[in-house]
C-alpha cells in the first residue's frame, strides 16, 4: 500500500509539469498577428534591427565589422520585401552600411558620425521600433 502511495506522489509532479507545458507560459492572450506583407511591419523590423545593432556597436557591446556585415546582408534582401513608400530609405541605409563594411572594427568605432546618420535614417522608417526609445 505505501508503495502505491509513493508511486502516485511521484507521478504528481510529472502531471503538473505536463499541465504547465500544455497551458503555455506567460499570459494567455496570444500576441497580435502581424501581416508579413505589410510594409509597416517590415519597416519596424528593419528600424529595430539597425538601431539596436548600431547602438551596440557604438557602446562597444558588439564587434563592428561583424555587425555591419550582418546589417548589409539583411538590408541586401530589401527588394524582396514589402517596401511601401520607403524604398529610397532602404537603398540609402544599404549604401551607408556598405560604405562601413570594408572598415576594421577600430575604424567603424571611429565612424560614429556616420553611424549616427544611419541610426537617424533608420528611425525615419514607419512603424514602431521595439527595444529603444526613439
Amino acid at each position: 500500500m505505501s508503495h502505491c502511495r509513493s508511486k502516485r506522489v511521484g507521478t504528481l509532479p510529472r502531471g503538473l509539469l505536463l499541465l504547465v507545458l500544455a497551458s503555455g507560459c506567460g499570459a494567455s492572450v496570444a500576441p497580435p498577428e502581424r501581416d508579413v506583407n505589410d510594409p509597416t511591419v517590415y519597416a519596424s523590423y528593419v528600424k529595430s534591427r539597425v538601431v539596436r545593432v548600431l547602438e551596440d556597436v557604438k557602446k562597444g557591446n558588439a564587434p563592428g565589422k561583424f555587425s555591419i556585415d550582418s546589417l548589409v546582408e539583411t538590408l541586401s534582401k530589401f527588394e524582396k520585401s514589402p517596401l511601401g513608400d520607403s524604398e529610397a530609405t532602404y537603398r540609402e541605409l544599404l549604401a551607408l552600411c556598405q560604405d562601413l563594411s570594408p572598415l576594421s572594427d577600430a575604424a567603424i568605432k571611429k565612424a560614429s558620425a556616420k553611424i549616427d546618420k544611419i541610426i537617424a535614417l533608420a528611425k525615419t522608417l514607419p512603424g514602431e521600433a521595439i527595444g529603444f526609445d526613439g
